[in-house]
């Protein structure tokens, strides 16, 4: 009876480690970066420049950022990239586009088809 009690603790604690949240960062980078992406692997963009995406906690705050401000390779390149602001962005898209590749394949393993 005691080993029964043992496997059954021992179950629950694999159980905690496989499903805990910790072990879905990946899938949920990879899904915002789809998000963030068009369908040629680069960041979708309207008139005004790369969509933003609202990260307030409650609506109350209306704090929006692009995915540029939010991963922070993107970021880096955008900093460091002189001259205009579409010159900076096609800069960062180019890091994007391996970017959503990679998350392509992410989704793809996690969910099983294209």
């Amino acid at each position: 009876m005691i080993i029964f009690k043992y496997i059954v603790v021992l179950f629950f604690i694999f159980n905690k480690i496989i499903y805990s949240p910790q072990n879905h960062l990946s899938t949920q980078l990879a899904l915002l970066i789809l998000a963030a992406g068009d369908n040629n692997g680069e960041i979708a963009q309207d008139k005004n420049g790369p969509l933003e995406i609202d990260i307030s906690k409650n609506n109350r705050s209306n704090l929006k950022k692009t995915i540029i401000d939010i991963i922070p390779s993107l970021k880096e390149i955008y900093d460091k990239t002189s001259g205009t602001r579409k010159d900076k962005i096609d800069a960062a898209n180019e890091k994007f586009k391996q970017l959503y590749l990679k998350a392509e394949q992410i989704y793809i393993s996690k969910f099983g088809y294209k």
